[in-house]
């Protein structure tokens, strides 16, 4: 992490008075191809403006669930450690409040929203679902994957009884996803496929690779073979 103070002035006219006067701290914070910029400004000292974040040439807005990443992590706890208590990114729409407290929000507000199971190290990619309760006390989360950059869907099943019980990116661009489908087995080890987001390819069983729009049938033959 670097900081910089920062004046920017008009020059004083005969009476020693600006025409604008602006006092800040600039915070800058890397890790790897990530880097994110925030901008404190004195008179308002509880408050950080964060300008975007920035992966490989790409940039944009900050968005809540970017906590989850060990850069942004780090950088608000730096932030909040120096006072900063009121968060903001920078958007097409000005600077909007961003890393708001949801610790009193309601159990069924929650589970309307899109969960992020897991993101990308290069905040590329993410896994969520939208789950719902199958059994009492039992939730499904059907996994999709989202390209950020491009703002499109990579991969998702057709059929909502898949259910992903863990996410783990491999790198940039590869996810394992442990996997069930419902009704059926709810206990033991699960499926495991690998998706490669960037090749538009899984690898499932004993290795066995082939692209994404062909997974969900591959997965039913398989399941149905075991049974």
């Amino acid at each position: 992490m670097e900081r910089y103070h920062h004046i920017d002035a008009s020059e004083q006219d005969k009476d020693g008075l600006y025409d604008y006067y602006y006092e800040y701290d600039m915070y800058y914070f890397t890790e790897g191809t990530l880097s994110l910029v925030a901008r404190c400004y004195t008179d308002d000292a509880d408050e950080a403006n964060f300008m975007g974040i920035e992966f490989d040439g790409y940039d944009r807005a900050l968005e809540s669930d970017d906590r989850s990443l060990p850069l942004v992590s780090a950088a608000l706890a730096q932030l909040k450690a120096d006072g900063k208590t009121k968060f903001f990114t920078f958007t097409g729409k000005g600077y909007e409040p961003i890393f708001a407290d949801t610790e009193h929000e309601g159990d069924t507000l929650r589970r309307e929203r899109i969960e992020v199971i897991a993101l990308s190290p290069s905040a590329r990619y993410r896994v969520q679902a939208t789950p719902y309760e199958a059994l009492a006390t039992h939730w499904i989360y059907p996994p999709e994957i989202i390209d950020i950059r491009r703002d499109i869907r990579v991969f998702a099943f057709e059929d909502n009884g898949w259910s992903a019980d863990q996410a783990r990116w491999l790198d940039c661009s590869c996810v394992e996803l442990t996997l069930r489908k419902y009704p059926g087995r709810l206990t033991g080890a699960g499926i495991t496929v690998i998706i490669d987001c960037a090749r538009g390819t899984a690898v499932y069983g004993n290795g066995i690779e082939i692209k994404t729009p062909a997974l969900e049938r591959a997965l039913d033959a398989m399941l149905s073979g075991a049974g």
